[in-house]
């Protein structure tokens, strides 16, 4: 399948889970509008299996893309090896994070133990995700493009029922177990999904194969780096901001853990509302690596300046559309409870958040060039040039001014690591800021064409 059909299927897909996820936002910020509290809670709880697979993931997943596009492993071969890794792996990632979960809770009296029908659900969707991400790459990399889109359109179109089935009809309107169950049950969906839409490609049983291990993970440990130091970028101030609260919550007046979850809720929802600009960079990750890994420099070269300088175009447009929308939809759609809990929080932290992550749409596309021509080492770099800036001010800023004092370290943060992968990509590319930041007429050719397509489909969808 050529690049800009690729392309276009990916961006519809993800377009599609865009417009569910964010809904599916909204409507659990409805059903716990008057209770912040529990709403940060959730979604820390929520976007712990993503935490633990970006740890576990060992690079696999990108080694298995690089390796197999470079023709020097077989697909049957990279899919059986990571398969065995993901389960044995996986489950024993599982058993030290349960161990260490209830062991925080055995030294801090003030905690119950995690019942087993809430912990063991959420540390097991990480193994299950683990082992579709891993089998899903494949799908990419032989052509099953619609099926490599449709698994993750999967847990957004199937989070929001499941949630409120356990939420108003198997619980008692419990947010946790209703968003624990919501998340492990099509996981666990996925799994057979993906072994079943693989099977002339990779056998369902695993089998492990050392020698491609070894090469996969000389690769991988530098890709796997670079992608938790990029999800610690963008997820871990949340995690932050209530680890530095926690000794308040402990130690302070009762009803202190719930202003703690509180801050957290709101500090989501601003970050929600700020990374909506990152829609088109996010959707075209694995499909720029993929591309550009098959390219030679000179090629890489005349591609990348192109998404990069278009994913700012389309992102500034948005930022603007974010910012004069989101007060007055978010008023209509709240309504009194938007004025006297949420907006006097998450207002100020949107301000401040937006110009952040602008300045960082550029920088994703640059580090996914880098990245797939075997420059990892200096994308972690990179990286981790943001999580230290961000760490430094979470712990000066967050105690003091909370959510907002998380959005100033997050945008300083993101503009040192804009400034700087900047100039690493201009120094290897040797490319322009101009050619990476300003459109250009000829660009028009890609939108035209992208119409095109979407004209062609719809005519095509009609004569069926």
């Amino acid at each position: 399948m050529r690049f800009r059909t690729t392309l276009l299927v990916t961006l519809t897909f993800n377009f599609v889970i865009l417009v569910l996820d964010k809904g599916t936002g909204l409507i659990l910020l409805g059903i716990l509008r008057h209770v912040p509290d529990k709403k940060g809670i959730l979604d820390l709880i929520t976007n712990l299996p993503a935490l633990l697979m970006v740890v576990a993931n060992l690079g696999l997943a990108s080694s298995q893309l690089y390796f197999i596009r470079r023709k020097e492993v077989s697909v049957r071969k990279a899919g059986q090896t990571t398969a065995a890794v993901a389960i044995v792996w996986g489950l024993f990632v599982v058993a030290l994070s349960f161990i260490a979960i209830q062991g925080w809770c055995w030294l801090d009296p003030k905690h119950d133990l995690v019942p087993l029908t809430l912990i063991l659900p959420i540390l097991l969707t990480m193994p299950c995700l683990l082992l579709v991400s891993f089998r899903n790459v494949i799908q990419l990399v032989v052509g099953h493009v619609r099926a490599y889109n449709f698994v993750h359109l999967v847990p957004s179109v199937a989070y929001l029922p499941l949630f409120l089935l356990f939420f108003y009809v198997l619980t008692d309107k419990d947010p946790f177990y209703a968003g624990v169950y919501a998340r492990f049950l099509p996981a666990v969906f996925l799994v057979f999904l993906v072994a079943w839409l693989l099977r002339h490609h990779v056998p369902i049983k695993p089998r492990f194969d050392r020698g491609f291990f070894k090469t996969a993970m000389s690769y991988g440990w530098r890709s796997n780096m670079f992608a938790l130091v990029t999800f610690l970028n963008h997820r871990l101030d949340m995690f932050v901001l209530w680890v530095l609260f926690v000794p308040t919550a402990v130690f302070g007046p009762k009803g202190a853990v719930a202003a703690v979850g509180a801050e957290v809720g709101f500090y989501s929802l601003a970050v929600s509302l700020a990374e909506l600009i990152w829609y088109f960079p996010d959707a075209m990750r694995d499909v720029v690596f993929a591309k550009v890994a098959g390219l030679n420099s000179a090629q890489a070269r005349a591609f990348t300046p192109v998404v990069c300088r278009n994913s700012v175009f389309i992102s500034v447009f948005c930022a603007v559309f974010i910012w004069f929308a989101h007060d007055p939809l978010l008023h209509l759609y709240l309504g009194e409870a938007w004025e006297t809990t949420w907006a006097g929080h998450v207002t100020p932290a949107v301000a401040i958040l937006l110009p952040g992550t602008l300045f960082f749409t550029g920088t994703k596309v640059m580090q996914y060039d880098l990245a797939a021509r075997g420059h990892v080492t200096t994308c972690i770099y990179l990286c981790l040039i943001v999580l230290v800036t961000m760490l430094a001010g979470d712990v000066l800023l967050m105690p003091r001014w909370g959510a907002s004092g998380a959005a100033v370290a997050s945008t300083i943060a993101y503009g040192l690591g804009a400034i700087s992968t900047t100039i690493a990509y201009k120094a290897e590319a040797r490319v322009s800021l101009r050619e990476l930041l300003v459109p250009r007429s000829e660009d028009l050719v890609h939108y035209r064409d992208v119409i095109r397509g979407l004209r062609r489909g719809k005519r095509a969808s009609s004569a069926e």
